[in-house]
C-alpha cells in the first residue's frame, strides 16, 4: 500500500512538473523509493512504463498546441523540453504516424 501512494505521487510529479527534465533515479528519489520499484510498480499500476506515460502527456500537449495554435513547431519543440526540434519531430511521428507540420496542414 505503501509502495502504491508512491506510484501515485510519482503520476502526481510527472503530470504537474510535465514539462521538467528529470531522471528517474531523481523522481524515485523524489517519492521516497527506488528506481526498481518505481519501474515496476508503475507498469503494473498504470499499464505502461513511467516514460512512456511522461511522454504521452507531452505529445497530446503537442498535438493540442500543434493543432490549435500558430506557434512554430521549433517553440513547440523547446516548450515540450526538446533541445533539438528534430527529435520532437521524431518522436512526434513516432507517435501519431505523421510529422508535426503534416498534421498542422490537416
Amino acid at each position: 500500500q505503501e509502495n502504491i501512494e508512491k506510484i501515485h505521487a510519482a503520476k502526481a510529479f510527472i503530470i504537474k512538473q510535465k514539462y521538467q527534465s528529470i531522471s528517474l533515479a531523481e523522481l524515485s528519489k523524489f517519492v521516497g523509493t527506488n528506481e526498481f520499484i518505481l519501474k515496476k510498480g508503475f507498469k503494473e499500476v498504470f499499464g505502461t512504463t513511467v516514460f512512456g506515460f511522461w511522454n504521452q502527456l507531452k505529445m497530446e500537449d503537442a498535438k493540442h498546441i500543434i493543432l490549435n495554435s500558430t506557434i512554430s513547431i521549433g517553440d513547440v519543440a523547446d516548450k515540450l523540453g526538446y533541445k533539438n526540434q528534430r527529435h520532437f519531430s521524431t518522436a512526434f511521428k513516432k507517435h501519431f504516424g505523421m510529422p508535426p507540420r503534416e498534421m498542422r496542414k490537416k
